[in-house]
């Protein structure tokens, strides 16, 4: 007999705003940012990363979501991505724009 198995908690995961500009040398906060719709009671954990690997030469981010930029990156754009670890195979993306 097979066990039915049970749906990923998260639905949906969004950036809101999806872009942002912060200043060279400051922080921001992205899981402020993130919006989640579950499909049922749960806590996920998410993964934060870069889109690109030349990205880390711009700015930095912490395993909570903590993105610290550096004075190298001004008047760069970069992507930030955010995966949901419950196995929903659920991303969201954000627009950085240093200045």
């Amino acid at each position: 007999m097979v066990e039915p198995t049970t749906p990923p908690v998260i639905k949906k995961i969004k950036f809101s705003p999806s872009s942002k500009k912060v200043k060279a040398g400051k922080k921001l906060k992205l899981s402020k940012y993130l919006k989640i719709t579950k499909n049922r009671k749960g806590s996920v954990a998410f993964k934060y990363e870069f889109t690109k690997k030349k990205y880390k030469k711009y700015a930095s981010l912490t395993k909570k979501g903590v993105l610290k930029t550096k004075k190298k990156g001004r008047k760069k754009t970069i992507y930030v991505r955010v995966r949901a670890l419950d196995g929903s195979k659920k991303t969201a993306k954000i627009k950085i724009k240093i200045r």
